[in-house]
């Protein structure tokens, strides 16, 4: 793309950037928490499985509190507003 086209960031979405060492392949890393019992409802809703198939593969990721010292930004998904964070961050990286 030439450089008036060029977008000012790219987003790659991946549940498993810091267990893997993926996250030294980006410049940042944004990383998004919700509550437990939320990440649950939303998995088994998106993907049709039950709590427990949930919890397993939660159980292979980090938990957030490994994740946020190495987090370049944070927004949290607890139901709350997520657009103002979003705007901030898109100002933030802009």
């Amino acid at each position: 793309l030439s450089p008036e086209r060029r977008p000012p960031f790219v987003l790659h979405e991946s549940a498993i950037i810091f267990e893997h060492g993926y996250q030294a392949r980006f410049e940042g890393v944004i990383l998004v928490t919700a509550p437990d019992d939320a990440r649950i409802a939303r998995v088994m809703a998106r993907d049709g499985v039950t709590a427990e198939a949930v919890r397993q593969r939660m159980a292979a990721q980090w938990p957030d509190e490994r994740k946020l010292p190495l987090a370049t930004a944070v927004i949290i998904n607890d139901g709350r507003a997520l657009e103002p964070q979003i705007d901030a961050l898109i100002s933030r990286l802009s």
